[in-house]
């Protein structure tokens, strides 16, 4: 009896998705120096980067001396890559929320969970059930951790299609808005 081909991934594109990510990471956290971090709590690294970039550009000009010691702080249960924001904002638009949680209490070991806010001028849920959900529309999935990017992407597409026509309108708008 002939054995079934079992489905194959390409590890090579998912290998060169996760070195990308780690290259990108690794330059904006050469510009972070050990004594140079930054106090605002609920910050994504990409904020924090771009901040401390500008702030250590600024404190070049004015020398060592007037330089002062911030605290970056990254809570590594719930840190959003920043290609996942783009890919939302790509796929949805920078309207929606992205919160993405590796606690593994929360969700299996190998997978992240992710949740989608949708903002309230594109919720299409009855008054009950945003009553019941405390007048948030959320999409939440665990996806791989293999999956990154992509398995981000995914859920972004499914949870657009999702929306009527005319919304999927209004967002696409608000998306072409945004990259003007």
């Amino acid at each position: 009896m002939p054995r079934k081909k079992k489905a194959e991934v390409d590890l090579t594109a998912v290998l060169s998705g996760l070195s990308k990510t780690l290259e990108r990471i690794e330059k904006k956290l050469d510009f972070v120096s050990p004594t140079e971090r930054v106090t605002e709590p609920n910050t994504t690294l990409a904020q924090a980067t771009t901040d401390t970039v500008e702030d250590l550009a600024e404190r070049a000009k004015k020398g060592p001396e007037q330089s002062q010691a911030r605290t970056l702080e990254i809570n590594p249960q719930t840190y959003c890559p920043p290609e996942f924001r783009e890919t939302i904002d790509e796929v949805l638009n920078r309207d929606f929320g992205i919160e993405v949680a590796y606690d593994d209490s929360v969700v299996e070991p190998g997978n992240f969970l992710l949740t989608i806010t949708v903002p309230k001028k594109y919720q299409n849920l009855s008054e009950e059930h945003l009553r019941v959900n405390g007048g948030v529309q959320k999409h939440i999935k665990a996806v791989q951790n293999a999956m990154g990017s992509a398995g981000v992407r995914e859920y972004a597409e499914k949870v657009f299609n999702h929306f009527s026509n005319e919304t999927r309108s209004l967002i696409v708008a608000d998306r072409v808005q945004f990259a003007v």
